[in-house]
């Protein structure tokens, strides 16, 4: 009895290892981080244990905001989970993870999760984004435009689609969007299409706006369009200087 129990013991350790071993470094995934920016802006991006990306994202700055650097940021039906832990937590998309390296052991999880993309390509998302640890806010800015086909947020007491610029106060926290190009569109299955969102406020901010399929928020859904100055609460919109030619604009 004693070597069963022993034995049992052993292959529970195994197996419990096999659920928490660190993530592993991505494939060409569809979230490549930029690897010229700054340090505290370089997320690390890597595997979870069933295949999903994993983004350790950058230690919050004291006001509680994460800036993140990108070449390409899409996400497809699977998911992505962004890792606001510093300690191995549970996540409804890929079960437990590792807690977050950037943050150090007793980091302080960030409030707003900035996603800035610098690419010639829109983002593509067609799966839900899953804040594991502590409920952030959840951006994704892409001046070059945004798709959502099914994408939706887990987690996050707000989710904003910019194709704005982040504007920073001079005191590092984010002031808002300057936006001047780009396109949202919401196409197929919508945004927060099923039951697994949880999101109160959803902002779609871009230059022109097109809304093809549903969007959900359990409070409110804010759309602003146009070439705008926009606060980061999506409460207020400065316009910029008109322009001679304007883009189509379908609400």
């Amino acid at each position: 009895m004693q070597y069963r129990y022993r034995f049992a013991v052993i292959l529970w350790a195994v197996w419990l290892a096999g659920l928490i071993t660190p993530g592993r470094p991505a494939a060409a995934d569809g979230i490549v981080a930029d690897g010229a920016a700054p340090t505290g802006q370089r997320p690390h991006v890597v595997s979870t244990q069933n295949g999903l990306p994993q983004v350790n994202i950058a230690a919050p700055d004291q006001g509680g905001l994460s800036h993140n650097r990108y070449l390409r940021f899409d996400v497809d039906r699977r998911g992505a989970i962004l890792n606001n832990s510093a300690k191995m937590t549970s996540t409804g998309l890929a079960g437990m993870i590792q807690g977050n390296p950037n943050f150090g052991p007793n980091g302080a999880a960030a409030r707003v999760i900035l996603n800035e993309i610098n690419s010639s390509n829109p983002s593509v998302l067609r799966g839900f984004m899953e804040v594991a640890g502590d409920k952030a806010q959840v951006i994704v800015a892409n001046p070059a435009g945004i798709m959502c086909d099914g994408c939706g947020t887990i987690n996050a007491g707000r989710m904003t689609l910019s194709t704005g610029s982040p504007q920073r106060n001079a005191d590092g926290s984010l002031a808002g969007f300057r936006i001047e190009r780009g396109v949202v569109r919401i196409e197929g299955g919508g945004l927060n299409g099923d039951a697994r969102h949880d999101t109160a406020y959803v902002d779609l901010l871009a230059r022109a706006v097109e809304i093809n399929a549903g969007v959900w928020a359990r409070e409110t859904v804010s759309v602003i369009a146009g070439r705008n100055r926009v606060s980061a609460d999506a409460k207020t919109a400065e316009p910029l200087a008109p322009e001679a030619v304007k883009p189509e604009l379908a609400i």
